[in-house]
């Protein structure tokens, strides 16, 4: 290319031109230490089978078995990860040379600098996943059978709420609410939504992504229930009891009526979008210390406050794992409509947030 380079551009014609960069081009094809073309061409297809598999899976989660965003965002990156570990490890693999080796070699390298709960996660999705190639005879069987993974995991016990510290933290929020409405009417209707998403997580011991996930529909104002879809899809509808959380929810309703019109999702942004998982916490994780409750309190607090708080009552565990979507429950729980009254009568005489007296 060294001719290309010396010589003046108005010097050479177009056919000379491009006869020279083709001559250059071979040059390079043939230099030392250069892959071949053929070489490259097999880079860019290899483990090609494993990365359908990828997309297979992915596919089925989403349309057949209609697993959540949150759920199918883990799976997608626990797998890139998995995938770029076996490129790392072989270049040429294929889905059928993946077995029990290969797989407790990346456990023990994940071992080295993940927390428990995430590798945890990361061995389901690889079960999963697994299972899927087994189940779709893409494999003969599951190389994780043939693996016992233990992962030691400290328990920390769970952080819990008083009902001082609820009190303190909603009288925190009606009194910012009122003072607001003279102030700043955006900030004071910001505030009318993030108290509904309280009371809500109180009254229901809600997920934080169930609650992300509510859509208009779910909510009736008129019968004052609510249907919640939890882990594994599973729906329940629950009463909502507490009036103060009936006119919390009331009042978002009304006030967010225009900006609701047309969407699907109950709660909503300042971009009018549905409210994210990790904005319930950001809020949640705010308000809270701006209500003097020191300990970390997140979304979850609320729902192991509330279980713990409602087993104290006396309530029926079975109605309080119902009441509460627990996925520990192998079968739907079957109650006569007498015991449904009668359990719905002690949750309203009982539930904490009835001692919450502000609001």
């Amino acid at each position: 290319m060294s001719a290309l380079k010396d010589r003046p551009m108005a010097a050479i014609s177009v056919s000379e031109y491009q006869y020279l960069k083709l001559t250059h081009c071979r040059e390079l094809e043939q230099a030392p230490g250069r892959p071949d073309r053929s070489s490259r061409m097999s880079r860019s297809t290899i483990m090609q089978s494993v990365q359908k598999a990828n997309d297979d899976f992915l596919h089925y989660c989403r349309h057949e078995k209609e697993l959540s965003d949150k759920t199918l965002k883990a799976y997608g990156i626990d797998l890139k990860q998995f995938i770029e570990y076996l490129a790392r490890r072989n270049p040429d693999m294929e889905l059928v040379d993946i077995d029990k080796t290969i797989l407790s070699d990346y456990l023990e390298e994940l071992d080295s600098g993940v927390k428990p709960k995430t590798i945890k996660r990361k061995v389901a999705t690889l079960r999963a996943f697994f299972n899927y190639l087994e189940f779709s005879e893409k494999i003969v069987v599951s190389p994780l059978r043939k693996i016992k993974v233990e992962i030691k995991q400290d328990k920390v016990a769970p952080s819990l709420l008083t009902i001082d510290d609820l009190e303190r933290l909603f009288n925190y929020l009606y009194k910012q609410r009122d003072t607001l409405k003279h102030t700043s009417l955006f900030a004071c209707k910001v505030l009318i939504r993030d108290i509904a998403i309280f009371e809500l997580l109180l009254s229901t011991g809600m997920r934080v992504s169930e609650l992300s996930d509510l859509k208009k529909s779910d909510i009736d104002l008129e019968a004052n229930t609510i249907q919640i879809r939890g882990t594994g899809n599973r729906a329940r509808t629950i009463p909502i009891l507490s009036e103060k959380t009936q006119a919390a929810l009331y009042h978002y309703n009304h006030t967010f009526q225009h900006d609701l019109k047309n969407k699907d999702f109950f709660f909503i942004n300042k971009h009018n979008r549905k409210i994210s998982d990790q904005s319930i916490r950001i809020l949640v994780e705010k308000y809270s210390a701006k209500a003097g409750i020191h300990q970390k309190i997140t979304p979850h607090t609320f729902r192991h406050t509330l279980h713990k708080m409602l087993l104290e009552s006396g309530l029926d565990l079975r109605y309080i794992q119902q009441f509460m979507g627990h996925s520990s429950l192998s079968s739907p729980l079957i109650f006569s409509k007498d015991d449904r009254e009668m359990q719905k009568r002690m949750l309203a005489e009982r539930h904490p947030r009835e001692k919450v007296l502000a609001g």
